[in-house]
């Protein structure tokens, strides 16, 4: 019993809250996670390791795609599960070690991109094949703009939340100035160019956002207290939701469920928690 305690015990002290979570993160990936570095010992490996791991996987089960067959996409459905789970390895490494790289968030949303370019790029190639009558394939390549929109926004929102959970709001503006200041130290001091390029990227993801200059300041207690129950909210329609059904789909050979999902229900939901979410801003009184 003890031993069970200290498991769940040491489990919650190296996760976060549900209302932070994307939900099948909460209570699927990274329990498992969770379990994987605590049956083997990893103290040898970085969470940056993982990283590559999960990519690697990515890319064998982008090439199973390719193959349209479908013995191919449910190895590939296994594979995006797999991935899944080691994707929040690192991040939970960091955590329980404490050694995290400098960068180690930008490598994770580097990796979690060339990700879904395996995926998706694959899923449209596999499903090319065979199909005389509809080109569903482009469905793939509309199911895998949704997901980086959906990513974005509820990175957004997450992101917010946090910061204002810090007693930070003007959070998100100096942390994109940080790694402004980052990106023209490493320029005139030529330092690494994938640092250089995970910045880069970070800025252009952060534009392609709202402008944290443009939007009001708000109160900080009445902001958590309106937004912690709305945030479960966004993360419904997030990258994990999206894998998490994606998996499933080509498991059972039901990937015209999951474009149902990507670009159907998920957008339907997504207007009405924005309804919801413009009417909480409104409640929680702006204040320039």
């Amino acid at each position: 019993m003890d031993m069970t305690s200290n498991f769940y015990s040491e489990y919650k002290r190296n996760s976060k809250e549900l209302q932070l979570e994307e939900p099948f993160d909460f209570f699927v990936f990274r329990p498992l996670a969770f379990l994987i570095l605590k049956v083997a010992n990893w103290s040898f490996l970085r969470p940056d390791h993982f990283s590559i791991v999960a990519l690697i996987i990515a890319i064998i089960s982008g090439y199973f795609l390719t193959t349209g067959t479908p013995k191919g996409f449910a190895y590939a459905g296994v594979g995006i599960f797999i991935f899944s789970v080691l994707d929040c390895c690192d991040g939970m490494l960091a955590r329980m070690k404490k050694n995290g790289s400098k960068y180690g968030q930008l490598v994770d949303m580097f990796v979690d991109f060339l990700a879904s370019i395996c995926f998706y790029v694959g899923l449209s190639i596999g499903l090319s094949k065979g199909n005389d009558f509809f080109p569903i394939h482009y469905f793939a390549i509309v199911s895998a703009v949704f997901i980086l929109v959906h990513a974005s926004i509820y990175s957004f929102y997450k992101k917010q939340f946090l910061f204002y959970l810090e007693n930070n709001p003007q959070g998100r503006i100096r942390e994109i100035e940080k790694y402004r200041r980052d990106l023209e130290k490493l320029n005139k001091e030529g330092g690494s160019y994938f640092e250089r390029l995970l910045i880069w990227l970070f800025l252009v993801f952060s534009r392609a956002q709202k402008n944290p200059k443009s939007m009001s300041t708000f109160k900080v207690g009445k902001y958590l207290k309106y937004n912690k129950s709305i945030l479960p909210m966004w993360g419904i329609t997030s990258g994990s939701t999206h894998l998490m059904l994606l998996s499933l789909a080509l498991i059972t050979q039901h990937v015209m469920l999951y474009f149902f999902f990507a670009i159907v229900l998920s957008n339907l939901w997504l207007a009405f928690v924005s309804m919801i979410q413009i009417g909480v801003n409104v409640s929680v009184d702006g204040v320039k």
